[in-house]
């Protein structure tokens, strides 16, 4: 969990050569995260895991991580982006 939080950390926040990149500053999360998921709340985009365009060893992969995360108490919740059907076509 800490690891996925720092990278998520590097990645965030403005990019000069990403027109789509956020251009407010970025809160540090990697302190939150103790390698410890109890408590931790996780959305799952099960729509697009699950769609005919994952690949199977995609979607197997995000839906045992997700178990092996309810399996040490995270909530894992079924999440939706509303939008997402248009991510690649944009």
């Amino acid at each position: 969990m800490r690891d996925a939080a720092l990278a998520l950390q590097l990645m965030s926040g403005p990019d000069g050569r990403d027109a789509t990149a956020a251009e407010h500053p970025v809160r540090r999360r990697s302190r939150r995260f103790d390698g410890d998921p109890r408590g931790l709340r996780v959305g799952l985009l099960r729509g697009l895991v699950e769609s005919d365009g994952t690949e199977p060893a995609v979607r197997e992969a995000v839906l045992a991580a997700a178990a092996a995360l309810a399996a040490d108490g995270a909530q894992v919740d079924d999440a939706a982006l509303r939008l997402a059907p248009f991510a690649i076509p944009i």
